[in-house]
C-alpha cells in the first residue's frame, strides 16, 4: 500500500509542477542544511505541454487501460487532480536532509482545500486511518514513511539513508527512523522560517526563482556528512574537498532543445588550489590534431596535472601517492613535471568483424562457434613534456609487463603520448593541422565535448532482419541529433552548459519527446504482439498431441 501512496504522490508531482514565487523568496520550506534539493516550474512547463496532451497519448492511453479496479480512484484523481485540494499555483519541492547517521526525504506542497485532499486520501485508500497530532493530521505509511498535513500544507517524509560511500571502513550503522521521529523532523520543518530556510542563501533563491522548468541544488558537504564521520576517510583530509563544494542547475525544455545550465562553487580550501593555476581554454591546434572527417564523439580539456597533485595533498592522500610511486623510483613532482595537459580524443567510428574461435568439444574434438565483434576507432592523446615523461612512461611498459595489446597503438613521441586503436589516426595525430569538420564544435572553453547522436546510434546498429527494431533504430536517429556539453572556471566557481538537439527546431523538445514516446510505444506494441505470435505458434507445436496409428489387424489364417 505504500508504493500505491507513493505513486499517488508522484502523478500528483507530476501534474501539479511547482511555481515560482517571483517575490525573491521561493515560498518553500526547506531547511538550510538540506542536502538535496529540487523544484519544478508549473507555469513554465505549462505553457509548453498540457496535462491534456499527456492524456491523449496513446502511451498514456495504454496505462490506462492496465489499471485495475483498486486504481479507478486513483485514476479519477489523476484525469482531474484539482479535485485532490492541492494548490497547483503553489511551490513545491522535494529534499533529502542527513540526521545524525541516517537521514530523511521530504515531498511537500500546499493545499488549497484540506478536507478535499484528506477525501481524495480516503478514495485511493479505503479505510484508511488518519490521526490528529497537534495541529498535524497524519497517516502512517509502513514503519518509514508517513503522510502529513494542516490547513495549508502537506508533506510526505520517510526515512531515507545518507551514507553514500558506503563507509569504508567505518562501523557501517545508521540510525532509522520511525513514524515518531519523522512526526518531530515534519513538524520542524513546517515550523521553519528565517535563517533556518535555505533560501537564506542567495544562490539558492536566485536559482528556485529563475527562468527554467526543473532546479536542483546539491551540497556535497551535507551529503557526504555522514559518511567521512568515521573509518579510514576520517582520518585524512577528505572533507576539506567537500567543504562548501554545492553544484546547481537549472533544466529548461526549449524549441528543438533541451538545456541544462549549471554552477559548481567551491569551498575555500579548494578554490585556493584551482585559482593558482592557468583555466583558459584549449588551444584550436588541439582540436585540429583529431582525425579529419566526421565523429561519433569527440572532445577537449585543458587539465593541469600540478593542480591535482595540489588537491592530492590537500585531501592527505600524498603519502599513500608517494609510497606506491617510491617503489617504481618516482615522486607526485616528477609525475606533475611530466604533464602539459591538453587532452584530446576521438570516436570516429565502430568496425565490425566476424571472429570464430576454437574450443575442445564434450567428445574432446574442437568446436568453433563465430560471432560478431565491435572495434571502435578512436585516438586518445595528452600533451607531456617528453624527456620528463620518458621515465614514466618506462613505468608504464613495466606495469603492463612489457606487452602492449595486440589491438591498441602506443606512441610516446614529439611530445605526445597518444593510445588508439587505428596508426593511420595516430600519425595524423602526430602531424597535426587536420582540421576535422567538427573543430569548431571543439574550442573557447576549458571543456569541450559533443556527440553525434544518429551516427553513434548507427554504428551500434545490430545485424538481423526484425523490421520493428530497424524502425525503432531510425525513429531515433530521426528524432535525437547532437550532445554538447562545456565547461569554464573562474574565481571559485564552474560553470557549465549542456544542450541535447531534437530534430524539429520549431517545436518544443517536450512535445517532440511525448510524440516520440508514442511512436515508440506503437511499435513496442507491435513488437510484443509479434513476439506473442512467435511463441505460441512454438508453443503449439511442442505440446501438440502426438497421434500414434491404431494397431494393425493381424493377419487371417490362410485356410
Amino acid at each position: 500500500m505504500k508504493l500505491k501512496f507513493l505513486s499517488f504522490l508522484a502523478i500528483i508531482g507530476i501534474v501539479v509542477f511547482a511555481s515560482c514565487n517571483k517575490s525573491g523568496k521561493t515560498g518553500l520550506l526547506v531547511p538550510e542544511d538540506a542536502a538535496i534539493v529540487f523544484t519544478i516550474n508549473s507555469q513554465s512547463l505549462s505553457e509548453k505541454i498540457t496535462w491534456a496532451d499527456i492524456q491523449a497519448s496513446e502511451w498514456y492511453k495504454e496505462i490506462q487501460q492496465k489499471s485495475t479496479n483498486d486504481d479507478t480512484a486513483m485514476a479519477a484523481l489523476v484525469a482531474n487532480p484539482e479535485k485532490s485540494g492541492i494548490d497547483i499555483k503553489a511551490g513545491f519541492a522535494f529534499f533529502m536532509k542527513p540526521q545524525n547517521n541516517g537521514g530523511y526525504l521530504v515531498f511537500q506542497g500546499k493545499l488549497k482545500s484540506a478536507a478535499d485532499f484528506e477525501a481524495a486520501l480516503k478514495n485511493v485508500k479505503q479505510g484508511i486511518s488518519i490521526q490528529k497530532k497537534d495541529d498535524l493530521s497524519y497517516t502512517s505509511l509502513d514503519d518509514d514513511a508517513v503522510l502529513t498535513w494542516n490547513s495549508s500544507r502537506f508533506m510526505f517524509i520517510a526515512d531515507a539513508p545518507m551514507n553514500l560511500t558506503g563507509d569504508f571502513g567505518g562501523s557501517g550503522r545508521r540510525t532509522r527512523f520511525g513514524t515518531d521521529s519523522l512526526l518531530t523532523f515534519a513538524k520542524t520543518t513546517y515550523a521553519l522560517s528565517g535563517k533556518k530556510l535555505l533560501d537564506s542563501d542567495k544562490r539558492f533563491a536566485d536559482l528556485v526563482t529563475s527562468k527554467g522548468d526543473l532546479h536542483y541544488w546539491i551540497s556535497a558537504e551535507k551529503m557526504y556528512s555522514n559518511s567521512f564521520a568515521g573509518g579510514i576517510l576520517s582520518m585524512m583530509k577528505f572533507n576539506s574537498l567537500i567543504e562548501g563544494n554545492i553544484s546547481t542547475g537549472t533544466l529548461s525544455f526549449e524549441n528543438g532543445k533541451i538545456s541544462l545550465a549549471g554552477e559548481q562553487f567551491y569551498g575555500k580550501e579548494l578554490a585556493k588550489i584551482m585559482d593558482k593555476y592557468n583555466n583558459e581554454g584549449v588551444s584550436s591546434d588541439v582540436a585540429n590534431r583529431l582525425p579529419s572527417g566526421d565523429a561519433l564523439a569527440a572532445g577537449v580539456y585543458k587539465l593541469s596535472i600540478p593542480m591535482i597533485i595540489d588537491i592530492i595533498r590537500l585531501a592527505g592522500a600524498d603519502g599513500i601517492a608517494n609510497s606506491y610511486l617510491g617503489k617504481n623510483n618516482l615522486s607526485l613532482e616528477e609525475i606533475a613535471a611530466a604533464f602539459k595537459g591538453d587532452i584530446a580524443f576521438a570516436l570516429t567510428g565502430v568496425e565490425k568483424k566476424t571472429v570464430t574461435n576454437t574450443y575442445d568439444g564434450y567428445d574432446g574434438k574442437p568446436e568453433t562457434y563465430t560471432y560478431e565483434k565491435e572495434n571502435p576507432k578512436m585516438v586518445f592523446g595528452i600533451s607531456i613534456v617528453q624527456d620528463k615523461f620518458n621515465k614514466l612512461y618506462d613505468m608504464l611498459l613495466k606495469e603492463m609487463g612489457g606487452e602492449k595489446p595486440n589491438d591498441i597503438f602506443i606512441k610516446n613521441e614529439k611530445d605526445w603520448f597518444i593510445v588508439g586503436t587505428d596508426s593511420a589516426a595516430q600519425e595524423a595525430f602526430l602531424a597535426g593541422n587536420n582540421k576535422p569538420n567538427y573543430a569548431d564544435k571543439l574550442k573557447g572553453h576549458n571543456l569541450n565535448f559533443f556527440v553525434n547522436i544518429p551516427q553513434v546510434i548507427e554504428a551500434f546498429r545490430g545485424k538481423n532482419n526484425d523490421s520493428i527494431a530497424n524502425a525503432m533504430v531510425d525513429l531515433s536517429k530521426a528524432t535525437w541529433l547532437e550532445f554538447t556539453v562545456n565547461s569554464d572556471y573562474k574565481k571559485s566557481k564552474a560553470t557549465y552548459n549542456m544542450e541535447v538537439l531534437l530534430s524539429d527546431k520549431s517545436v518544443n523538445s517536450l512535445k517532440q519527446i511525448n510524440k516520440y514516446a508514442d511512436q515508440m510505444n506503437a511499435l513496442e506494441k507491435k513488437q510484443r504482439a509479434q513476439w506473442e505470435t512467435e511463441y505460441n505458434m512454438i508453443d503449439t507445436a511442442v505440446v501438440a498431441p502426438m497421434v500414434i496409428p491404431a494397431p494393425a489387424e493381424p493377419a487371417k489364417p490362410k485356410k
